[in-house]
């Protein structure tokens, strides 16, 4: 134990002077850092005094102070990621530059993918196809501390009593040509979420992104019809496996069994072409009316009153009202034939099964004068359950089969089926 000075003084003075002198460590790391410089050495050296090479012809100063060697490398990335559009091009594979050896600037599972749906083209067409993958190697890390962000954004705007969404997340996709109308391009997002759910050990993090989305769907400020449709198109190219993952790791929310539902009619919609009698074609609800085109000022009001209507308008003008479709349309596309968008049967079935879980949870979430008394006439008449035969009967090969068997005994346990 140190002896304490009789005299303050003295043992502040003592203690200054210790505590100002650097451990061997921290010298060290001193040492790595000054070696381990990112600007050019011409930078670096400016400010150190020297005699100039002025006198001697075709060297000039070396000192010269040139902005561009100035700027460490650093720079040039954060100036990449402020010229980014959105958070997405941060992720995407070859964004940052490598130079690491044996590493190159294209996914090898990615480039597989794009190979093993065209392996009929040429080598020439196949290399122009490669893309490079929506998530890099290196990104995974920075794409789970963005979907942390947008689910506490989400939380903290649910805790206000408005809808579960992301503001945060909705200022990642780009606004529509006209300035009151709902955003729908999600291209890059669902290219991060689908080529995540294709990975292994990453298939989360792709659910979770799609959880983001689909809560969305809940205000108006995003075109339900169009992202369905892009979800669909995405959807239909996932194996079984994949599919039963997507669904049954989704939220069972209210808004997630709307999106199901939806999500499932489409993907099975061709299966009308076969009903006897024709049926309108559904058309999409009417959002609300473009304002008149602002000028000067006023315009620059609405942008920015644009830009915080996720969290400062009234809760029940941002909710959606959805529509639930009726029970008959269910029982329809239950008994409908095989789709031929999907891949196979087992396919069919899996959404089939998903299309009637979907809908008994959102019936059971429903309030009762919203409910649809067909919905239980049909169970308690055993209607359903002949649909349901119906929708697995064409099922021949022994997976299929046992695909068949296990979907039925989850039915009959979620008391659905019997």
């Amino acid at each position: 134990m140190d002896v304490i000075p009789a005299s303050p003084s003295k043992y502040a003075a003592r203690h200054q002077r210790s505590s100002c002198t650097p451990t061997s460590a921290a010298c060290e790391a001193a040492l790595k850092l000054l070696k381990a410089y990112a600007n050019s050495p011409q930078s670096l050296l400016h400010a150190l005094p020297n005699y100039g090479l002025s006198d001697l012809p075709g060297l000039g100063n070396p000192h010269t102070n040139n902005d561009d060697d100035c700027e460490p490398e650093m720079a040039h990335f954060s100036r990449r990621v402020r010229e980014a559009k959105n958070c997405w091009e941060l992720l995407r594979e070859g964004f940052v530059k490598r130079d690491s050896p044996g590493v190159d600037g294209m996914s090898s599972n990615y480039r597989r993918s794009k190979r093993g749906r065209h392996n009929d083209w040429s080598d020439e067409e196949d290399e122009s196809f490669m893309v490079p993958a929506p998530v890099d190697q290196q990104a995974w890390p920075v794409l789970e501390w963005l979907l942390k962000m947008f689910e506490k954004d989400e939380a903290a705007v649910a805790a206000r009593g408005q809808p579960r969404f992301s503001p945060l997340l909705l200022s990642q996709i780009p606004p529509s040509r006209s300035a009151s109308g709902s955003r729908w391009e999600v291209e890059a997002p669902l290219d991060v979420a689908f080529y995540s759910l294709q990975q292994r050990g990453r298939y989360v993090l792709g659910i979770r992104l799609l959880a983001l989305l689909v809560n969305l769907t809940a205000t108006v400020f995003v075109d339900l019809p169009m992202i369905t449709n892009a979800v669909c198109a995405r959807t239909l190219g996932l194996t079984e496996k994949q599919l039963e993952i997507l669904f049954s790791l989704l939220p069972v929310s209210q808004t997630a069994n709307h999106f199901k539902v939806s999500l499932c009619k489409l993907c099975l919609a061709d299966t009308l072409a076969g009903s006897r009698r024709a049926r309108p074609k559904p058309q999409a609800r009417i959002g609300p009316r473009p304002t008149p085109r602002q000028r000067g000022a006023n315009a620059k009001a609405g942008a920015d009153e644009s830009a915080t209507s996720g969290t400062n308008a009234e809760p029940e003008t941002m909710r959606r009202t959805f529509f639930t479709p009726p029970t008959a349309d269910i029982l329809e596309l239950l008994r409908g034939p095989s789709s031929s968008r999907a891949s196979s049967a087992d396919i069919t079935c899996q959404l089939k099964f998903q299309l009637v879980s979907a809908f008994a949870g959102l019936q059971d979430q429903l309030d009762s004068d919203e409910q649809d008394p067909a919905w239980r006439e049909a169970r308690e008449s055993g209607e359903l359950a002949k649909a349901v035969d119906a929708a697995f009967a064409y099922a021949q090969s022994p997976g299929e089969l046992t695909l068949v068997q296990n979907l039925k005994y989850t039915l009959e346990v979620a008391e659905i089926y019997r």
